[in-house]
């Protein structure tokens, strides 16, 4: 069985700094949600921070395994949206910052950047991101047998046909093994 190159990748979610207040009455408490090309199955969460309002602070790390030929080649993004959360009511999107794995990985040392936070892809920016990231090592990973990949294809497809049949439309489920 043959290995795939892949790279880990760790990103430290720092602060966040004059974020727009969402809120109309309370706190705003600010966690962020990091995803990889803004797969939901990919997604990993800061807690909230309840003391910082517009100016959170986590100095959270959180750790990918990616595939090199997709960091240097591919076209993938990572995505962090910035929420405010609410107890009663869901959570108000705040804002987000949309990376280049690709560009990231050109730099390759570990670096601290600040980005400016978007709202649904404007051109206007409200407040700034502050990160930290760093690639490790090259290491392999055993590639799944093709038995387990042609299950998981069957899998899909038998759903993706059942939820047809039985809603009458084209339903997106993601399943991951």
């Amino acid at each position: 069985m043959s290995n795939v190159n892949c790279r880990k990748f760790e990103i430290t979610l720092v602060s966040a700094k004059d974020l727009k207040d969402v809120r109309t009455c309370g706190r705003m408490k600010v966690y962020a949600e990091v995803s990889i090309g803004g797969e939901p199955n990919t997604a990993k969460r800061t807690p909230a921070d309840v003391k910082g309002k517009t100016n959170p602070n986590w100095d959270f790390k959180i750790e990918y395994t990616l595939g090199e030929k997709a960091m240097k080649e591919g076209d993938v993004d990572l995505t962090i949206k910035l929420y405010c959360e609410r107890r009663l009511w869901s959570d108000i999107y705040v804002g987000e910052v949309n990376l280049s794995l690709k560009e990231l990985f050109k730099k390759r040392k570990s670096s601290d950047t600040s980005i400016k936070v978007k709202r649904n892809g404007s051109v206007d920016t409200k407040g700034t991101l502050n990160i930290s990231y760093n690639f490790g090592k090259r290491i392999g990973v055993p590639r799944p047998s093709k038995w387990k990949r042609a299950l998981v294809a069957g899998a899909k497809i038998f759903c993706r046909v059942t939820l047809f049949l039985f809603l009458g439309g084209d339903v997106e489920i993601p399943i991951f093994f």
